[in-house]
């Protein structure tokens, strides 16, 4: 429902603004990265160092499709990830020897996003703001009962440098997401209450073409 929402404000506002300062753009993009742990535990309450969500590697490939207005560039960006999280838990009676199982190894991600290119120059840096959906992809069950979240919104800053080149404009770009919620919710199972205050995190680096 609120990405539908997002949806139609952001087709509202292309459809009110002048034709002219329209540009239909579509690319292609591909990154790569890792994911970490971020923790929001309440006052006086600390983690336990062998209950963590474990970072790894990660591999993206994704679209472009949007519109470019001036210096701004207003774009969804759908794209596949693959990646090596891993949820960590420590022994227990139902574990004697704990586990470590992969969560969200394939994601789709939903972002919508806002990018400014600053300046006329050659190379022109660039910001970008946004926000999306983590939607896990290869939904099995796990061994120790966890449950992690099928959709984690999360949002996400980027920077980058564009260059015009034979008509097409391509940016390197580093990005960081950080999702608004936590990773397992502690309604879902009782095992999900150990790591109801960790959250997914991730930092890539990649480049996108675009016309």
């Amino acid at each position: 429902m609120v990405l539908r929402g997002g949806l139609v404000c952001f087709f509202l506002v292309l459809w009110l603004l002048p034709l002219s300062a329209q540009e239909f753009v579509a690319g292609l993009s591909l990154g790569v990265g890792r994911s970490w742990e971020v923790e929001r535990f309440p006052p006086n309450q600390f983690p336990d160092p062998n209950d963590a969500i474990i970072g790894g590697s990660g591999f993206e490939l994704g679209t472009v499709i949007g519109y470019r207005l001036d210096n701004f560039l207003i774009s969804g960006r759908p794209t596949l990830m693959l990646q090596n999280t891993a949820a960590q838990l420590r022994p227990s009676d139902g574990m004697p020897l704990g586990s470590r199982e992969s969560i969200y190894p394939v994601a789709a991600l939903l972002p919508l996003r806002v990018d400014y290119t600053f300046g006329e120059q050659r190379f022109r840096p660039s910001l970008g703001l946004g926000g999306g959906f983590l939607i896990n992809v290869a939904r099995e069950e796990l061994r120790s009962g966890l449950v992690p979240e099928p959709v984690l919104p999360y949002l996400e800053v980027s920077v980058g440098v564009e260059y015009a080149w034979s008509g097409f404009r391509i940016r390197p770009e580093i990005h960081v997401r950080n999702s608004t919620g936590p990773i397992f919710s502690g309604g879902e199972s009782a095992i999900n209450e150990r790591l109801q205050y960790h959250r997914w995190g991730y930092v890539a680096i990649g480049i996108v073409v675009t016309n």
